[in-house]
């Protein structure tokens, strides 16, 4: 058996303001930790629609025809991601994709990053879920980009997703009166991407659970 504390008090001048932090009994309480690497900075050189393009990227990149990526970017000091893209034949520094989801994407030429999902079992018995954490820590102020996380069932379908970004707390006391994030699909795997070119991070995730 384990426990999950949630704390929401305020401490200043040695003083503890706000309630006894409330106690959540688990079977299991894993947290998965991951560490999404930095990713190809490059450019939305052609811009055919809402999810068709190229992408021109450094000569060193790591994108192979086939993959599976998602699309980063940045403006006006907010994260935007379009998830899910499948990439067509690489030639060089020219990277084609179509099929993605989420939001539009932005005006040709735009500053992209391109990230190949990275992948990790994390299986959830949704009717068993008593506490769902995430968090993105990193030491180095300078990271502001976006992580995409994406909740898939069994059969790869998408059942959650998540743009958070470094020093945000994600969390449902489901216990308590919180919605269960996943509604009644179980959860069996979570794909991640970095939306920084330069900036590794550490991703921690709460699935607790009584079974």
């Amino acid at each position: 058996m384990a426990n999950v504390s949630i704390n929401e008090n305020v401490i200043a001048a040695g003083v503890v303001l706000g309630p006894t932090p409330v106690v959540r009994d688990c079977d299991v309480a894993p947290v998965y930790e991951l560490a999404p690497a930095a990713e190809n900075a490059g450019t939305l050189s052609t811009r055919t629609g809402d999810t068709v393009g190229t992408l021109t990227l450094g000569a060193s990149h790591t994108i192979a025809t086939g993959n599976t990526v998602d699309i980063h970017w940045r403006a006006s000091s907010v994260n935007y991601c379009q998830r899910d893209c499948t990439v067509g034949t690489v030639s060089g520094t020219s990277v084609p994709f179509s099929g993605g989801s989420g939001t539009v994407l932005p005006a040709g030429t735009s500053n992209v990053v391109c990230t190949v999902q990275e992948a990790r079992s994390v299986p959830c018995d949704t009717s068993a879920l008593q506490v769902f954490a995430t968090m993105v820590k990193e030491a180095t102020e300078a990271h502001v980009e976006g992580i995409m996380i994406r909740f898939l069932d069994s059969g790869g379908s998408e059942v959650y997703t998540l743009l958070t970004k470094r020093n945000d707390l994600e969390k449902a006391d489901v216990a308590g009166s919180d919605s269960n994030p996943f509604g009644s699909t179980d959860i069996a795997t979570i794909t991640v991407s970095n939306g920084s070119s330069s900036l590794a991070v550490t991703l921690y995730i709460l699935l607790a659970q009584n079974l």
